[in-house]
């Protein structure tokens, strides 16, 4: 059984991404208002605005030292948690950016233009320019054991590079149609969600071969993230569906009319606070929600 715990309002736009900081314990998101707003959601159900750019933020990545933030307009901008000032801004991608990922030495943007960009942390220099698709490249993950990186792309495709080196390993064509929204590696699988509304498994062990295809959704995948015990994926058909992580049989799924304080539009992403065993969740409509698995 799901219930919900808290709904959070303040934005005026679309939630596009909800980060959650678990040294803090604080939530950040970012929406189509531009905004960048913390969350304290254990103590208050209002949202603090940090930054406020003129564009639609589609991407988030939080570090120990910044907030990083991808915009509609391909306007990469970096700004510094401790002095809340902006140290970068440049627009570095044509049709968006799509995602962000930091490591120790680099940053990541993931472009509409196809073009996957790595920046030296230490001068926002561009160290290494990907001319990877001519569509644009959606989501990625890391699995760093395999020392990989799976890219997914609105080509149909994924994408497989050593990671940090970034050589192209394998390109797994017509993985979704006609795009790949979410990607998870769990368990010695790679996971991918499209807008085909459809969750395929993949094994890295066999060069990537398919293994697994599951009718997860009615409209598109948006994510995909992992639990103690489940998968989690969320959708443009306005659902939450939770899924046994070992079998990927689904469990329960929390749907506008179905259950109580569902979401009434798109659910574009998710984040997950281990401690509290909290999800949440942004939407379309504007708010992020709280849920927690209660024992019937």
């Amino acid at each position: 059984m799901i219930e919900n715990v808290k709904i959070l309002q303040g934005h005026e736009g679309a939630v596009y991404k909800v980060v959650f900081d678990s040294v803090n314990e604080k939530i950040y998101s970012v929406g189509g208002e531009g905004w960048l707003v913390e969350w304290k959601v254990r103590h208050s159900d209002h949202g603090v605005l940090i930054a406020r750019v003129p564009d639609q933020i589609f991407a988030l990545s939080v570090s120990p030292e910044y907030f990083l933030l991808g915009s509609f307009q391909g306007n990469f901008y970096v700004l510094n948690r401790r002095e809340g000032k902006i140290e970068f801004q440049e627009k570095v991608h044509k049709g968006g950016i799509f995602d962000i990922h930091w490591d120790d030495h680099y940053f990541y943007t993931f472009g509409g233009d196809g073009r996957l960009i790595r920046w030296d942390k230490a001068n926002f220099e561009k160290e290494k320019i990907l001319e990877i698709s001519n569509k644009s490249l959606r989501t990625f993950a890391i699995n760093k054991e395999r020392g990989e990186i799976a890219v997914g792309s609105s080509d149909s495709s994924i994408y497989i590079f050593s990671y940090p080196d970034l050589f192209l390993k394998k390109q797994i064509e017509g993985a979704h149609d006609p795009s790949v929204f979410a990607l998870l590696y769990s368990d010695g699988r790679l996971l991918s969600g499209g807008r085909d509304a459809r969750i395929r498994i993949w094994n890295p062990d066999e060069y990537y071969i398919l293994k697994e295809v599951l009718d997860a959704h009615w409209y598109a995948v948006y994510d995909l993230i992992q639990t103690p015990s489940f998968i989690i994926s969320s959708s443009r058909d306005k659902t939450i569906r939770w899924w046994d992580r070992t079998q990927m049989a689904p469990l329960t799924t929390v749907k506008w009319g179905e259950a109580e304080k569902a979401h009434v539009h798109s659910v574009n992403t998710l984040a997950y606070d281990l401690k509290n065993d909290l999800l949440f969740s942004g939407s379309d409509d504007r708010t992020i929600r709280m849920w927690k698995m209660k024992e019937k």
